[in-house]
């Protein structure tokens, strides 16, 4: 395995003889995806790898060794995702653009990794609204009691305005630009996780709802991702864990869902279901034109009652105790979905739904069972068609 350098120069380059010796063949051909090209003379501090896209010829490199880019690249950049640009050496390409100029979210980053924005929690989050970083203030106090009564009548108890609008914009442009790369899901399936047994036809657990929308994963989003930044910031796991109520609480360590996105475009949705988890923690970063609402029927079945009848006319289209909510950029939102019937109403209009979405749970190094993990994979790029009826 390679030693990839830091970008401020702190490490050095250390790669196996097979690996030069597979470079200098290579540069003899044209490039059949992104690779990245790292002089081994100036690999030091300031001076910056560049992407070579698909079909260029790279620039002579006699003393440089090249190497594939996955999804993830050089300290937590993101590479191999937009092969129309490029970050180049400053003393052999044409400088960097000015950080005022408009910067491609999969290419914004500045020196030592670090993006053109939103480093810093303050950036992120509306600190003077929500203190979180004050955990035992009278403000956050008064912020858990509300939430914890809240959940207990009405399932969502939502933070308007906890992300900045600047900061959920650029997370929103940043998961989109790798839609091409994300699941693809069009399916219709049942609202209910299987049982074990056989219901009838008619039954509400054999009713089957559309779900359509793109989902970008955890190892497709940058480790210098705001949306990253934010998920891993301990004031804000514990704050969770104080508004659930839970002794232990921990961020997931799956590699494709603890932390995800989804986007959902023109006609796309989510259909109406419970969850199979007890609570969802969600951030809106983008909010559609028109249509897009969470609408949810709030403790609809309990775990002594599943309430089939109740479920079965919501499903004709009864709106009794429906509450349909249009969720805006830079909320955080806490669900309770296991017991609440809930849904996304189809997006209408260009713009779209962009959604983060943090998974966390009471154990420790959690997974996702690779069962759905396999279903993730069948909706990737790439894959066979998806549609399933």
């Amino acid at each position: 395995m390679m030693n990839v350098p830091a970008l401020d120069g702190s490490r050095k380059l250390r790669a196996p003889a097979r690996d030069f010796a597979r470079a200098k063949a290579a540069t003899k051909g044209v490039i059949d995806g992104p690779e990245l090209i790292v002089d081994r003379r100036r690999h030091g501090r300031g001076v910056e790898p560049r992407i070579a896209g698909i079909g260029e010829r790279p620039p002579p490199a006699y003393n440089s060794f090249r190497f594939r880019c996955g999804d993830m690249g050089l300290e937590g950049r993101t590479m191999g995702l937009d092969t129309n640009s490029k970050i180049t050496t400053p003393d052999r390409y044409p400088p960097r653009q000015p950080e005022s100029t408009t910067i491609d979210p999969l290419l914004r980053a500045g020196d030592g990794g670090r993006t053109v924005g939103f480093n810093t929690i303050p950036e992120i989050i509306d600190l003077d609204r929500y203190p979180l970083h004050q955990p035992g203030s009278e403000a956050i106090d008064a912020l858990l009691r509300e939430g914890r009564a809240t959940l207990k009548h009405d399932a969502l108890f939502s933070l308007p305005g906890f992300v900045r609008p600047e900061a959920a914009s650029f997370m929103a442009a940043e998961i989109e630009a790798r839609v091409p790369l994300a699941c693809r899901h069009d399916t219709d399936r049942p609202s209910y996780d299987s049982d074990g047994k056989s219901w009838p036809a008619g039954h509400p657990r054999t009713a089957t709802h559309l779900f359509r929308y793109h989902q970008v994963l955890n190892h497709q989003i940058p480790n210098n991702s705001p949306l990253r930044r934010l998920y891993c910031w301990e004031p804000l796991r514990e704050f969770l864990r104080q508004l659930m109520g839970f002794e232990t609480f921990y961020r997931s360590e799956c590699p494709h869902l603890a932390l995800s996105a989804k986007v959902a475009g023109e006609g796309d949705t989510d259909g109406w279901h419970f969850d199979g988890n007890d609570v969802v923690f969600s951030i809106v970063l983008k909010e559609p034109e028109q249509g897009g609402l969470f609408e949810y029927v709030p403790n609809l079945r309990t775990e002594k009652d599943e309430n089939y009848e109740g479920v079965a006319a919501v499903f004709d289209g009864n709106r009794d105790g429906m509450r349909s909510v249009k969720l805006s950029a830079g909320d955080l939102n806490v669900f309770q979905g296991d017991y609440t019937l809930h849904r996304v109403s189809p997006v209408k209009g260009e713009r779209k739904r962009v959604v983060g979405l943090f998974c966390y749970d009471r154990v420790p190094g959690t997974n996702f069972g690779e069962p759905y993990i396999e279903e993730l994979r069948r909706h990737m790029p790439g894959a066979a068609p998806t549609r399933i009826s």
